[in-house]
């Protein structure tokens, strides 16, 4: 059964139709062929939300849905860069800026835009910035941005349009010895530094670091990455896209960093990470109700990507090992909805919904939250009524219609030959 077939998925164009629909915009917005391409893929976490920032494990894995960049160096050699893009959550689809081109080093004049209508810029602008701290350019660039990632669907659309971008900035300069640790790194300053937002660094080593065919253990305290098999043939991860958008920057997720970050200073350790179950219950008068429910989320989250990587590892393909790996997603989902508080009542149906259809193991809000994305594990005769049923209920209660991805396990960010 070929799942990409069924109605009601998604048509997701491939990597090479990305490829090509950015050489046309390209040639027909500048004039002329681009020289290099690059490609990053968003992901979807299985299990471990929100406690990559507390130096937690996490477990990604990265999907067939790509950001693609092509570019050449500026006609002109003049430092201008001009950015054209068909992103949809892009209200302005062209930008300029101006990128030293002296030796690496040097003052760097890159800043962020404050304008609504090219926010979307500052994930670019912010990973040039540091790029050009370290590596020179020749000249100027001119680029165009195409993207099969949905914005705001929690499946890392910004990480996959930070990494497309540092490989295509590679492949300008001809760089090979990146190390792909401090690449995922650079990018996460980026989006600290411009588009605002205190993420944690799960999204992109997920991004730049995957495997084919692997999900990746990161613990996010030691950047030790480990990449498992999914020995389940017979079953397979679904996506869910609520349709309803998310806004990390708007000051939620930074608050409940910092509730975290609190606790854990108030108990004298570095993050959650370094304490207990029981530590945290018995310092549980020192705090008040959120800021104990947001901390107990993340120790028990913690224990849960654990438990689940010790399931992956052990490479037995058993129902009694599905039926646990799916329970802890549905601990991991009711833990994010009640604790947490990052879900909101349709991606809160979707799980539901998907939870009392047969053949599934366990779903899970995935990604930042307040919107965007489930995932669901289930067995893979069980997909075609799934999406019947959940498309018939959740399009009758909301009036929106899901929109459904396969998960199938792909490699990071790569250099495309054009």
């Amino acid at each position: 059964m070929n799942f990409l077939e069924l109605m009601v998925m998604e048509v997701v164009p491939s990597l090479e139709e990305l490829v090509e629909s950015g050489k046309n915009l390209f040639t027909s917005h500048f004039g002329h062929a681009p020289s290099v391409a690059s490609c990053a893929p968003g992901r979807v976490n299985i299990i471990g939300e929100h406690v990559d920032y507390n130096n937690g494990y996490v477990l990604p894995m990265a999907m067939p849905l790509w950001t693609v960049i092509v570019g050449s160096y500026s006609q002109t050699k003049s430092n201008k860069c001009r950015v054209r893009t068909d992103l949809a959550s892009a209200q302005c689809k062209s930008y300029e800026f101006e990128v030293p081109t002296v030796e690496s080093g040097s003052s760097v004049n890159i800043h962020p835009t404050e304008e609504k209508s090219t926010k979307w810029a500052n994930y670019i602008l912010g990973t040039v910035n540091e790029f050009v701290k370290v590596h020179s350019l020749q000249s100027g660039f001119d680029c165009c941005v195409v993207s099969s990632v949905p914005a705001g669907g929690g499946l890392s659309s910004s990480a996959s349009l930070e990494a497309a971008m540092f490989t295509l900035l590679e492949a300008l300069t001809g760089l090979t010895t990146v190390d792909k640790v401090e690449k995922a790194l650079a990018c996460q300053k980026a989006e600290h530094d411009f588009a605002n937002v205190p993420c944690g660094i799960m999204d992109q080593f997920a991004s730049i670091l995957c495997q084919e065919n692997h999900l990746l253990m990161l613990d996010c305290k030691t950047r030790e990455v480990t990449h498992l098999q999914f020995a389940f043939p017979e079953s397979a991860f679904l996506v869910i896209n609520s349709r309803v958008k998310h806004e990390l920057g708007d000051g939620a997720y930074r608050k409940r960093r910092a509730m975290c970050e609190h606790v854990a200073a108030t108990l004298g350790v570095e993050s959650l990470r370094e304490i207990s179950l029981d530590i945290l219950k018995t310092n549980q008068p020192q705090f008040d109700q959120d800021h104990f429910n947001k901390a107990l989320h993340v120790v028990n989250e913690i224990d849960r990507t654990a438990q689940v990587v010790k399931i992956l590892s052990a490479n037995e393909s058993s129902e009694e090992s599905l039926n646990s790996i799916g329970q802890l997603m549905n601990q991991s989902h009711a833990s994010l909805r009640d604790l947490y508080e990052v879900s909101c009542n349709e991606v809160d149906s979707l799980v539901e919904m998907a939870q009392s259809c047969a053949g599934v193991y366990g779903a899970r809000i995935t990604g930042g939250g307040f919107g965007g994305c489930c995932v669901v594990l289930v067995t893979k005769a069980s997909i075609s009524s799934l999406l019947e049923t959940l498309q018939k209920m959740y399009s009758e209660k909301y009036d929106l219609e899901p929109i459904f991805y396969m998960a199938t396990p792909q490699s990071g960010a790569s250099i495309v030959q054009l």
